[in-house]
């Protein structure tokens, strides 16, 4: 790996690391989101660092080229992060409904107190 893109993706690394932070700080972000972020950017860190471990992982698992391995790290990464969001915007809809029917049977609620007035 390139001198200059070893530095680039350490900066990346950082970068990421120090907005996660920041953004965890300022209460923009989850914590349970920061944790696959920060996770993500020491793993780019290290493997910026020491870019043998991505061939030594490529022959262990039996692909012929190192990118590959990245790709499929990535895509593997992506699938997992998508079926989180994925089982989150369930959990939230499911919640939204519930308040639905609650907001209705409160408006009800206070419709017929005023009819009764």
């Amino acid at each position: 790996m390139a001198s200059k893109l070893q530095i680039l993706l350490i900066v990346f690394s950082v970068v990421t690391f120090l907005f996660v932070i920041y953004n965890i700080r300022k209460s923009k972000m989850d914590i349970r989101y920061a944790i696959i972020w920060i996770t993500w950017s020491l793993v780019v860190a290290v493997i910026s660092i020491f870019p043998s471990i991505v061939t030594i992982l490529s022959n262990w698992l039996g692909i012929f080229a190192p990118t590959n391995t990245l790709f499929l790290g990535m895509l593997f990464l992506l699938y997992i992060m998508s079926f989180y969001v994925y089982i989150n915007l369930s959990s939230h809809n499911q919640k939204m409904k519930e308040l639905v029917y609650e907001v209705a049977l409160l408006k009800s609620e206070v419709e017929k107190l005023k009819n009764d007035k």
